[in-house]
């Protein structure tokens, strides 16, 4: 028999976000409080771009800005819904389709 652990959060657990440069030699990181008014940092500490020209990259952007503001709201009209969501946690090894897999089985 095989034992897991799976790790869930609900949204009024989340305390703040981390934002990481991709750039292959950067990976700087800041650190906003997860508050009404997030704003997705323009550059990372070392001046890379995060938001770069272009629709999709407008897109994504507008998309993440979406779903910041959206938590603090969802959090303070939960009280409305008949049910709570939990955010399930994959572990770093694992890829995104190996676990849908074995929620699915």
């Amino acid at each position: 028999m095989t034992k897991e652990d799976r790790q869930y959060i609900n949204l009024d657990e989340i305390i703040a976000y981390e934002f990481r440069c991709k750039q292959e030699t950067c990976g700087a990181r800041i650190t906003v409080i997860a508050a009404k008014g997030v704003v997705i940092p323009g550059n990372c500490p070392q001046g890379h771009d995060w938001v770069k020209p272009g629709m999709e990259a407008v897109a994504a952007h507008n998309a993440l800005q979406q779903f910041l503001e959206s938590v603090p709201e969802v959090e303070r009209l939960k009280r409305f819904l008949g049910c709570e969501l939990y955010l399930q946690l994959r572990y770093p090894q694992e890829s995104q389709s190996d676990m849908v897999n074995k929620i699915r089985s």
